[in-house]
C-alpha cells in the first residue's frame, strides 16, 4: 500500500482540501469503468426466465443451466453465443460477438456473423453487428436498482433469400459492475433475448465503512509520532482514501476496490501538543462517503532541562560568598553545626521568631552579584513569609534563627513540580478557542431519520470560517465577514443508515485549525414485512418455468423463510442467528391456469407475515409464426452436375494455374460421396479423356444438360479457370468489357471466337429445363480496361460484373456464387492445395455449412458459410475476398446430404 503525503498549507488551502474532500462523491463518480468479470463454476444468476447455475466452462465459454433443460453459453467478453431451450437451440450467434474490457461510455464495434434462429422472423443469415456502450445509468429490476453499462447492439441481416420476414434487429443488454452480471436484456420478439435478473445469489456488495482499530478514542499519548491503523470495507468500484489532522489532509490514497477485499490502513502521523482530531474519509464509485474519526491527546513531556533545580550541588553554592569582605555573617548558616534542630523539625519551626525570616533573605540581596543561582533553592520558605526587611539585616544573619535555613537544603525536592510551571505558561488563557457542540450527544443511537444539530464556535483569536460535514459531506459552511465573537450551527441532518460522523471544522483569524466530531448511530425500526420482488400479482405467462424471488425484513430478526406453490412446499431456508433481512428465490413449475404462490416468514418469537402471488399460465397456441420453420425437402431424386477444371492452358501466353484442376477433382469427389450418381457428372479437367476445350463446354452444359435434366431435377455447374476480358465492341457492357471464361484451347488473341462469352453463358442456361440451377465461379476479373489480361500465376482473373449477373439470374431458379467481387482476386493458396473458395466449398457441402445440424447442405446455409470463412482466411494472408451470391430461389434450396463430418 503506498500513501501519498501532504504538508499542511494555509488555511484557504486547508479549507478547500475539506471542500475537495466534500465534492470527492461528484468528481469520484466521473468516467466509471468496468473490469472484465470472471466467474467460477456454481455462480448462479437468477432470472425471470430460470434460475441459471454455471454447470461448466468449456472451449472459453461459460454455460449456465436452469431447469426445463435451458442454457445460456456466453463468452468471457459476455457475448451471447448460444441459447437453449428444451434441449433445442432456439438461437446461435457465430462467432459470438464481442465486447472490449474494460467497459466504459464510449466504446464501439463491428463485426459479422451468422445468425441462426429457429423462429421463422429472423431465420438463419450473414449480418452485420454494430455495437455501442452507450450509457451508464441507474436500471430498475426486480432485484433492485443498480448503476449498469448499456450496450446497444444493431444486427442487419445481409442475406435474406432463406427468411424474406428477416429484418434490422434491435438489441440492448445492461451490465452492472456492482454486481458482475447482466442484469436486463431486451431483445424484441428474439427468443431468449428478453430477461431482467430478480435476485441476487451472491451477496450485494457490502455497504462502506472505515473501522480504526489504534489509537482509541480520547487517548492520551507522551510520544509524538503514532500509527493511524485499521481497514476500509465495503463500497462499489474504486475507492479514494484521505486522512485529515486538524483538519489538513496528512496522507491520501486509492484502490481500485476489489469487491469483497478490505483496505488495510497504515498512516504514520505527527501530532501536535495538546487536543488533536484525526478522520479518515473514504468514498467509493458510486461518490458514497464514509468517515471515522479519533480525538487523540498529546502531553508532551517536561524538557530535560527541568531537573537542574534538583542537583545537590545547589546547597553548596554557600562556599562562594566567602570572597566577599562582608559576608563573614552569611558563614553563620554553615555554622549550624548544631543539625539537632534539622532533625527535629518542630522544634525548629516553633522557636522561629517572626524576625527570623528576614535573616534568610538578607544574604539574598547581598550576594546577588555574585552568586545569583543560591537564591534558586530558598523561594519555597520565603514565599508564605514577608520579605520586607532592608539589607542592613545581614548583621543578625548568626542569630539562632538560621536555623530555619537549614531546612533549605532539604527543600529541594519539590522543584520538579515546579518544573510544570513553564507549560502552563505557553498554555492558553481562559479565553481559548473552544467549538461546543451540544446536540447531539456522542455515540448516541437514534431510530429517527434526521437529528438536529447544534453547536457553538468562540474564543481564540477570532472565529474566521465554519464548515459542517456529515460522512464527509458538505453540510454547512460560513465565513465570519462580520467579526462576530462566536458564530452558532443549528440545522437539521438527515442521517445515513448505520453509523454517520459528524464533523465541525473552524479556523481561527491566525489560522489556527480546530475540529470536533459526534457519531450517531441509525438504526432502523422495521416491521416484519415481506417484499416480493418477483414475479407480479395475477402476472400471465406462457412458459412454465418460472422463480419466485422476495425479500423480508424484521428489526427483531427472520429465522424462517418458506415457500408454497399451490399448497406444496417447494422450498424452505432457516437461520441458527435472526436476520434483519433475509432474501429467497426459488425455481418454479407453473401448471396450466392460476397458480398461487405463497411467501411465509417467521420471527424468532413465532410471529409471521405472508405474501401471495397469483400467476396465470397460458400456454401458447401452435402457430405459424413460432412453429419451428419447415424442414427443407430432401434433395430431388435426379441430380446433374458439370465439373471443368483448367489449369495448363495450351497459349503460353496464358499463365497456368497450379490448382484448379485439383478443385475440380475435390469438387467431383464430394458430388459422388454425398448422393451424385457418377454417370450424371460430366468432369472436364486437364487429366480427363474429354478436354475442358471450348467444343467440349459447350456440349456439357448446352446438350448434355440440356437433354438430361427435367423440370424437377437439381442441376450444379462448376468452373475453376481463368476469365479474362475485352473491350465491347457492341458497347452493351455498362463498364465497357465483354466477359469471358477461358477454355485450354483459348487464343488470348482472339478470345471471341475462342473462349465462352458470358453472353452465351446465358443462353446456355436457358436451354436447361430443370428450374433449379446452381453455378460456382472459382475465378476472377482482372479489372484491366481496354485490355487483354490475365492475373498473375497465383491469381484468376475473371471477369463477373454485377450487372452482367443480374441478367444472367433473371430467370427463375438461377443462382450464381462467384468466387469474389469483381474488383477482387480468387486467391490459390500452396498450404490448402486450392483455391481458398473452393477449399471452403468442398468443406461445406461435406457438411461443415450445415449450421441446422438437418443432415442437409442448402444453398442459403453454403453461401453464409462460405462468405464467413472465405473473408477470414482472404484477410489472413493479407488479400480481400468476399464471395457473391446473385438469384433468388423460391424457398430453401437443398444441394447435398452430409456423410460423416470431417474433423
Amino acid at each position: 500500500m503506498t500513501w501519498i503525503g501532504r504538508s499542511k498549507g494555509t488555511v484557504a488551502g486547508v479549507i478547500a482540501g475539506l471542500l475537495v474532500l466534500s465534492a470527492a462523491h461528484s468528481a469520484w463518480a466521473q468516467a466509471p469503468k468496468a473490469d472484465r468479470p470472471t466467474y467460477a463454476v456454481g455462480d448462479k444468476w437468477i432470472r425471470s426466465d430460470g434460475a441459471y447455475d454455471l454447470i461448466r466452462i468449456e472451449n472459453g465459454r461459460y454455460v449456465f443451466a436452469a431447469d426445463g433443460g435451458r442454457e445460456v453459453h456466453l463468452t468471457r467478453d459476455l457475448g451471447v453465443a448460444k441459447i437453449v431451450r428444451g434441449g433445442q437451440v432456439l438461437l446461435e450467434l457465430e462467432p459470438p460477438p464481442g465486447l472490449t474490457w474494460p467497459l466504459e461510455v464510449g466504446q464501439s464495434g463491428v463485426s459479422w456473423l451468422t445468425l441462426k434462429s429457429l423462429d421463422p422472423q429472423f431465420g438463419q443469415s450473414v449480418v452485420r453487428l454494430t455495437w455501442k456502450v452507450d450509457a451508464y445509468q441507474d436500471v430498475r429490476v426486480p432485484a433492485g436498482v443498480f448503476k449498469a453499462f448499456r450496450i446497444a447492439q444493431v444486427l442487419e441481416p445481409r442475406f435474406l433469400a432463406a427468411s424474406p420476414q428477416s429484418r434490422r434487429l434491435e438489441l440492448a443488454f445492461w451490465y452492472a459492475p456492482a454486481i458482475q452480471q447482466l442484469v436486463r436484456a431486451d431483445g424484441n420478439d428474439l427468443s431468449g433475448l428478453a430477461f431482467q435478473a430478480v435476485a441476487l445469489d451472491r451477496p450485494v456488495a457490502a455497504a462502506l465503512a472505515v473501522a480504526l482499530t489504534d489509537p482509541k478514542d480520547q487517548g492520551r499519548v507522551a510520544t509524538e509520532r503514532i500509527t493511524l491503523t485499521g481497514k476500509v470495507t465495503g463500497g462499489t468500484g474504486p475507492l479514494r482514501i484521505a486522512v485529515t489532522l486538524n483538519g489538513a489532509e496528512i496522507a491520501r490514497q486509492q484502490e481500485p476496490g476489489t469487491p469483497g477485499k478490505d483496505v488495510a490502513l497504515s498512516v504514520p502521523v505527527k501530532l501536535t501538543p495538546g487536543r488533536n482530531t484525526l478522520i479518515v474519509t473514504a468514498t467509493d464509485g458510486a461518490g458514497v462517503s464514509r468517515q471515522e474519526g479519533r480525538v487523540l491527546f498529546y502531553e508532551k513531556p517536561a524538557p530535560a532541562v527541568a531537573a537542574v533545580p534538583t542537583a545537590p550541588a545547589a546547597p553548596a553554592r554557600p562556599t562562594p560568598p566567602p570572597a566577599g569582605a562582608t559576608p563573614p555573617a552569611v558563614v553563620a548558616p554553615a555554622t549550624p553545626t548544631a543539625t539537632p534542630p534539622v532533625t527535629t523539625p518542630p522544634p525548629a519551626v516553633a522557636a522561629t521568631p517572626t524576625p527570623a525570616p528576614p535573616q534568610a533573605p538578607a544574604p539574598a540581596p547581598v550576594n546577588p552579584p555574585v552568586a545569583t543561582p543560591p537564591p534558586a533553592p530558598t523561594p519555597a520558605p520565603p514565599a508564605p513569609r514577608e520579605p520586607s526587611r532592608p539589607a542592613a539585616e545581614p548583621p543578625r544573619a548568626p542569630t539562632p534563627p538560621p536555623a530555619v535555613v537549614a531546612p533549605a537544603p532539604t527543600v529541594p525536592a519539590p522543584p520538579p513540580a515546579v518544573a510544570a510551571v513553564p507549560p502552563e505558561s505557553s498554555a492558553r488563557p481562559s479565553g481559548a478557542f473552544r467549538i461546543t457542540i451540544s446536540t447531539p450527544a456522542n455515540q448516541v443511537r437514534v431510530d429517527q431519520e434526521t437529528v438536529t444539530f447544534a453547536a457553538v464556535v468562540y474564543g481564540g483569536t477570532g472565529v474566521r470560517q465554519v464548515l459542517v460535514t456529515a460522512n464527509g459531506v458538505e453540510l454547512w459552511r460560513q465565513d465570519n465577514r462580520s467579526q462576530q465573537p462566536s458564530m452558532a450551527v443549528n440545522l437539521p441532518v438527515k442521517l445515513a443508515e448505520g453509523q454517520n460522523t459528524l464533523v465541525v471544522t473552524a479556523a481561527e483569524t491566525d489560522g489556527t485549525m480546530h475540529q470536533e466530531m459526534r457519531t450517531i448511530h441509525h438504526e432502523k425500526l422495521m416491521p416484519l414485512a415481506v417484499d416480493v420482488r418477483y414475479p407480479e400479482d395475477r402476472a400471465r405467462v406462457t412458459d412454465e418455468a418460472s422463480v419466485v424471488a422476495a425479500v423480508a425484513r424484521s428489526s427483531k430478526g427472520i429465522s424462517r423463510i418458506t415457500v408454497t406453490l399451490n399448497g406444496t412446499e417447494v422450498h424452505h431456508q432457516e437461520e441458527r442467528s435472526p436476520q434483519k433481512t433475509m432474501a429467497v428465490s426459488a425455481p418454479l413449475t407453473l401448471r396450466e391456469g392460476a397458480n398461487a404462490i405463497v411467501i411465509t416468514a417467521r420471527e424468532s418469537d413465532g410471529a409471521a407475515r405472508q405474501e401471495v402471488r397469483t400467476v396465470i399460465l397460458e400456454r401458447a397456441k401452435p402457430a405459424a409464426p413460432i412453429a419451428p420453420p419447415t424442414p427443407p425437402a430432401a434433395p430431388p431424386s435426379t441430380q446433374w452436375a458439370v465439373i471443368i477444371g483448367v489449369g495448363g492452358y495450351e497459349s503460353s501466353a496464358v499463365p497456368r494455374l497450379r490448382y484448379s484442376v485439383a478443385d475440380a477433382d475435390a469438387v467431383y469427389q464430394t458430388l459422388v460421396s454425398s448422393g451424385f450418381k457418377k454417370e450424371n457428372i460430366l468432369l472436364l479437367t486437364d487429366k480427363t479423356e474429354r478436354k475442358p476445350t471450348l467444343r467440349n463446354i459447350k456440349w456439357a452444359l448446352g446438350t448434355f444438360l440440356a437433354r438430361s435434366a427435367h423440370k424437377d431435377d437439381l442441376v450444379m455447374i462448376y468452373f475453376a479457370g481463368h476469365g479474362a476480358s475485352e473491350v465491347d465492341q457492341r458497347g452493351i457492357e455498362r463498364d465497357g468489357l465483354s466477359k469471358y471464361l477461358v477454355p485450354v484451347d483459348a487464343d488470348p488473341d482472339d478470345l471471341y471466337s475462342t473462349a465462352l462469352p458470358m453472353d452465351e453463358m446465358q443462353n446456355v442456361l436457358a436451354r436447361i429445363e430443370a428450374e433449379r440451377i446452381t453455378v460456382f465461379l472459382d475465378a476472377c476479373y482482372s479489372g484491366a480496361a481496354g485490355g487483354r489480361t490475365f492475373a498473375s500465376t497465383k491469381t484468376r482473373a475473371v471477369t463477373v460484373d454485377d450487372i452482367f449477373l443480374d441478367r444472367l439470374t433473371r430467370s427463375k431458379g438461377r443462382a450464381i456464387v462467384t468466387a469474389s467481387r469483381p474488383s477482387e482476386l480468387s486467391i490459390e493458396l500452396a498450404e490448402l492445395g486450392h483455391g481458398i473458395f473452393t477449399y471452403y466449398l468442398v468443406r461445406g457441402l461435406e457438411g461443415y455449412a450445415d449450421n441446422n445440424r438437418d443432415g442437409i447442405v442448402s444453398l442459403q446455409e453454403l453461401y453464409e458459410y462460405l462468405a464467413q470463412e472465405v473473408s477470414r482466411k482472404s484477410r489472413q494472408v493479407g488479400g480481400n475476398q468476399h464471395p457473391m451470391l446473385k438469384g433468388e430461389l423460391e424457398g430453401v434450396l437443398p444441394l447435398t446430404r452430409t456423410g460423416k463430418q470431417r474433423n
